[in-house]
């Protein structure tokens, strides 16, 4: 209560003492095609509709391209705009944001990041949810509803992306405390190419395997429909990373058991309204845990229609 009274009393001060109009960039490594990015960049929007912000937002052709978003970030730092946040799917691209701090351009990194903020990637403060806790809690959860042995699959996509890599740590460190084999799968960037890699792996493994973890919709969309196709895989727990129509439709029919949600919007959210705040007001930006939300069939027909708006 008291943080949600101080958000009110600053975006208060924010829009009456201080002027507006500052030019921010948002730099993502996701773009509109993807139901998630496009949560997130609704939050973003109304926080720059909110504070008067001129909002930019930048993203590369395919998603999950992490030198593509690279490239994304050095043109945004080209323009000199007030101030900058950028997911931080990887550590190069903390010499562009040494480069944009030495020219006094705030920045924050949401929703990825690859290491931590100092020297070597000077970048003011984090907002998103943290991953390694997430895929704990993901297996952890999985665990508590037994019959989870033998075997478990975790399929990776945006290679490279190690923010989806802590995740698949976190669930593999606590499968293994249990003496469960973890198999860490590289279902590579296009989905239209995931159920022929998995279909060899899951005729191989179909008498061990016991669940599967997908740490992010693209892997899980994919997947689901293999679930829907094939009514023999629906002995598998499965646990997705995320809020979709399709995932929550997934949950809803019991072909996923839960997904974790970061809270997107909040991500887009507050990281204008933070960085508004630090070139308006000097004010040093805060980490921000958006949190490890559970969703399975006991919650998910209530936020299904904030799904289908872009808010959760």
């Amino acid at each position: 209560m008291m943080r949600i009274t101080l958000w009110i009393l600053v975006l208060s001060l924010s829009t009456t003492v201080f002027a507006g109009g500052e030019k921010i960039i948002l730099v993502s490594h996701g773009g509109v095609s993807n139901p998630f990015w496009g949560t997130v960049f609704n939050g973003a929007r109304q926080a720059a509709k909110d504070l008067d912000v001129n909002l930019q937002i930048l993203f590369p052709n395919q998603d999950g391209d992490q030198p593509g978003t690279t490239q994304k970030l050095a043109e945004a730092i080209s323009v000199k705009p007030a101030a900058i946040a950028v997911t931080l799917g990887t550590k190069s691209n903390c010499e562009y944001i040494k480069e944009a701090r030495k020219n006094g351009i705030p920045v924050i990194i949401y929703n990825a990041k690859a290491v931590p903020g100092g020297v070597e990637c000077p970048y003011q403060a984090y907002v998103g949810m943290d991953e390694y806790l997430a895929g704990k809690v993901s297996a952890e959860n999985a665990l508590q509803h037994g019959g989870i042995t033998g075997r478990v699959m975790v399929g990776l996509t945006e290679p490279g992306h190690i923010g989806l890599q802590a995740r698949a740590k976190g669930i593999s460190d606590v499968m293994k405390a249990k003496n469960i084999q973890v198999d860490i799968m590289d279902l590579g960037s296009d989905p239209a190419s995931i159920p022929n890699r998995l279909k060899g792996y899951l005729q191989k493994n179909q008498k061990t395997l016991t669940a599967v973890f997908m740490p992010n919709p693209q892997g899980m969309h994919p997947f689901l429909r293999m679930l829907q196709d094939d009514p023999a895989l629906s002995k598998l727990y499965v646990g997705a990373f995320d809020l979709t129509p399709l995932i929550i439709s997934g949950i809803e029919s019991g072909l996923i058991k839960h997904t974790i949600d970061q809270q997107p919007w909040l991500q887009g959210y507050y990281s204008v309204v933070q960085l508004a705040l630090a070139v308006r007001g000097k004010f040093s930006p805060m980490e921000m845990n958006t949190g490890v939300g559970l969703v399975d069939k006991s919650n998910a027909k209530a936020i299904a229609e904030l799904v289908k708006k872009g808010i959760r």
